[in-house]
């Protein structure tokens, strides 16, 4: 960590901002998004980016790499925490993660990063088109206003099919137009910041336009103001929690690989897989301690990172 900051430099320091900044924008609404995709308060998401994501940053052996919320640790953790509610949920989602954290890192420490050699390449894309399916599903209701009711995605989806009729007008030509402007933008030279400035536009038009039918965050839930407070767990619920904390560790550290092994770093080595575990690991205790969600390596928002300090050096 300490080499990483004798490296900052005033040569590259507006590539990094512009690096920094980009990806940060992308970044936060997609760390609401995975909140509440969880079915959890966003405030959680924003607790990972705030803890997890700079821990990660010092600890791990990937210069590049960007550690936050990805949609598969969200779904995995909405699963995990699906039996409890109210202070109890968010008690079982800091016990959660901070077990995820400490498989990854006693993995990691055991220096077992080379046994992701053997996850064939055709598992992990049916495993991410899955999780893409599994989040469009969840999300048609709140994309027309509709929600929906059945015992399993595909029950709620049929449901929803059934109920068009039922849908919010409103609701339904901001989430297309927002879809379809995110579709425009990423054609164009501001494809990087296209989803910051969607969704911007989209809540300043629904203010203005006064579109009260639409839904908003202050509607559904309440978003503390300060800092994430420290949290201390309930460790009695260990037990029941371990096995999908597993779950949420593997996943986590399979979606990782995917950028230490694709993306080098600046001397042109690729990253050491088992430290990035541990890496992974301190930063999903730190951010269970805070109540934060679980966080893991995301090819996304590396290559927004990637592409926003590249074009940052060449136009300097």
């Amino acid at each position: 960590m300490l080499n990483r900051l004798r490296r900052l430099s005033p040569k590259t320091l507006k590539a990094d901002l512009s690096a920094g900044l980009t990806t940060a924008l992308v970044a936060i609404p997609d760390g609401i998004a995975s909140a509440i995709l969880a079915g959890l308060n966003p405030i959680h998401g924003l607790y990972a980016l705030m803890i997890g994501t700079p821990i990660a940053a010092m600890l791990a052996s990937s210069q590049f790499m960007y550690v936050a919320n990805t949609g598969a640790l969200a779904i995995g953790t909405g699963g995990a925490l699906e039996g409890y509610s109210g202070e109890d949920k968010v008690a079982a989602l800091v016990v959660l993660v901070l077990l995820a954290g400490l498989i990854q890192l006693g993995l990691g420490l055991l220096k077992l990063g080379g046994l992701v050699r053997f996850v064939a390449n055709a598992v992990l894309i049916g495993f991410m088109t899955g999780v893409a399916v599994r989040i469009i599903l969840s999300q048609l209701g709140e994309l027309n206003g509709y929600h929906a009711e059945g015992s399993n995605a595909m029950m709620r989806t049929l449901d929803w099919l059934l109920h068009l009729r039922h849908s919010d007008l409103a609701s339904t030509a901001l989430g297309l137009g927002t879809l379809a402007l995110v579709f425009v933008l990423n054609r164009t030279r501001l494809a990087q910041l296209g989803m910051a400035i969607a969704l911007v536009a989209a809540t300043v038009l629904a203010a203005l336009a006064g579109l009260n039918s639409v839904a908003t965050l202050a509607d559904t839930t309440l978003i503390p103001d300060g800092l994430p407070p420290l949290v201390v767990p309930q460790w009695e619920m260990v037990a029941t929690l371990l096995p999908s904390a597993a779950g949420l560790a593997i996943i986590a550290l399979v979606q990782g690989v995917g950028v230490s092994k694709t993306v080098p770093n600046p001397d042109g080595t690729y990253p050491n897989i088992s430290r990035d575990f541990a890496a992974k690991g301190v930063a999903n205790v730190a951010s269970g301690m805070f109540a934060g969600m679980p966080v893991g390596g995301t090819m996304s928002e590396t290559a927004v990172s990637l592409k926003a300090g590249a074009r940052s050096r060449w136009a300097g």
